[in-house]
């Protein structure tokens, strides 16, 4: 079993940064099942479940993000969730390497808004 883990973990920490033009099918699958609902369909902030909350949910396609862009700190907020926010943690509904997967596909939206930030 921890070599299961090891090996997931070095495979999650070794994913590199989809370049401009992909899109994570996976990470995409991910975020319409988890994100969506809050975040609209193309990560626009625009969800129905997102329309009473207060703050608002964040436009993905916009940064910079609070906690830094890069896949790495986008990980980070998919995991830890932000305090005072509608934004829940994902460490536990979520495995390490679908919140890289995920962390990925949400970079990819910033990109796509225009974002040059490297990862």
């Amino acid at each position: 079993m921890k070599i299961l883990l090891a090996l997931s973990t070095f495979f999650a920490l070794s994913l590199s940064p989809l370049a401009a033009e992909e899109v994570s099918p996976v990470g995409r699958e991910l975020f319409l099942k988890n994100c969506q609902v809050c975040h609209g369909l193309e990560g626009l902030g625009d969800g129905p479940g997102g329309a009473n909350l207060n703050p608002a949910p964040r436009n993905l396609t916009q940064r910079p993000y609070k906690y830094g862009c890069g896949p790495g700190p986008v990980f980070r907020t998919i995991s830890q969730g932000i305090e005072g926010t509608g934004m829940p943690a994902f460490s536990t509904a979520l495995t390490e390497v679908e919140r890289h997967q995920l962390a990925d596909y949400v970079f990819q939206l910033g990109r796509k808004g225009g974002c040059s930030c490297s990862p």
